[in-house]
């Protein structure tokens, strides 16, 4: 018995091992290649690029979702036809790129904006701030990711499982909140 618990700890452990080292390539990759190609030599150009990527990009897909939830009689992201599963499979990258963009796109403006010649200074205005904001909007779980949450297209609906299963300090909810259709997988439905 005991030795099945540790075997399973160790699975888990090995699996959000992976899965974060998945996120961070991804993310890692995309942004490596958007400073390659999107105005190399221009960080304020290429920062508003990716801003309006990133935000232009979720505009419309919250519309298309809106659209889709009208439309019952199709299931874009069921999961039970190769086409809704090459479906979500896609939906789910394109939310990817356009989530790397939002964050290159805030990210280089504060660099070239935010007291561009005083690192330090800008990293702590750009901390304290950002945690104010997020916990005023009652969000700081929104800083959670892997390995601390791990998401899954596994059926049709987000369960998020985080490690340690804590709400924000000023939140009743401890459910994340996604624009996606997919949901979590137990590790041993994953293994």
């Amino acid at each position: 018995m005991v030795e099945e618990e540790i075997m399973k700890v160790a699975k888990n452990a090995l699996f959000y091992v992976l899965v974060s080292a998945g996120v961070v390539m991804y993310w890692r990759g995309t942004w490596v290649l958007m400073d390659v190609y999107l105005y190399p030599d221009d960080m304020k150009a290429s920062g508003w690029i990716s801003a309006l990527i990133g935000y232009v990009g979720f505009a419309i897909i919250v519309m298309l979702q809106i659209l889709s939830a009208r439309d019952k009689s199709t299931s874009w992201f069921d999961g039970k036809t190769w086409k809704s599963k090459v479906t979500l499979g896609l939906y789910n990258y394109i939310v990817a790129f356009l989530g790397v963009n939002c964050w290159r796109g805030i990210w280089l403006l504060q660099e070239v904006y935010l007291l561009e010649d005083d690192k330090k200074s800008s990293a702590w205005i750009s901390h304290v701030m950002g945690a104010i904001l997020l916990y005023i909007l009652l969000h700081f779980q929104s800083t959670f990711a892997a390995p601390l949450l791990v998401l899954s297209e596994y059926d049709n609906e987000y369960k998020p499982y985080d490690l340690i299963r804590s709400p924000s300090i000023f939140s009743r909810n401890t459910r994340a909140s996604t624009t996606c259709s997919s949901t979590t997988t137990d590790l041993e439905l994953a293994l």
